[in-house]
Order: C-alpha cells, then sequence, then structure tokens
C-alpha cells in the first residue's frame, strides 16, 4: 500500500478526501471502495430547494417527472 504524506492540520484533513475521490492513490486505500474515483457535481442547499420549488430534480437540475406528486410547501 502506498504511504500518504498529507501535511499537518486542515491541508491533510482535506487533501485525503480529495485524493480519494479523485482516485489519485495506486490503490484504495479503505476497506470499502464506495468514494473511490467517484466525483458528483456540488449544488448548494440554497440551489437545491430552488430547484426542488421549480419542479426539478434537485441533484440534476433536470425536469422531475414526479415533482407534481410531492409539492414543496411555500413559507
Amino acid at each position: 500500500m502506498e504511504r500518504v504524506e498529507l501535511g499537518a492540520g486542515r491541508r491533510g484533513t482535506v487533501q485525503f478526501p480529495i485524493r480519494m475521490m479523485l482516485g489519485r492513490f495506486d490503490a484504495c486505500p479503505l476497506g470499502d471502495a464506495s468514494l473511490w474515483n467517484r466525483t458528483d457535481v456540488f449544488v448548494s442547499w440554497r440551489e437545491q430547494e430552488r430547484r426542488l420549488a421549480a419542479g426539478l430534480d434537485p441533484c440534476t437540475g433536470e425536469p422531475d417527472p414526479y415533482a407534481h406528486l410531492f409539492p414543496v410547501p411555500r413559507d
């Protein structure tokens, strides 16, 4: 297994998951490979709420065919 030199403090705390999700290790350093080489687009919670209220899928922004079945209450 590759020895990981990440530095100290927050930089190391952030660098490990980034390297993990981008697959920048020779092999998966964890026993569970569910996050290995998997990334997705970040969508803020505000944008997710806006998309949901507009009848869109909160993660992809594409039309949600089931949106009419679960209306979002307006405050």
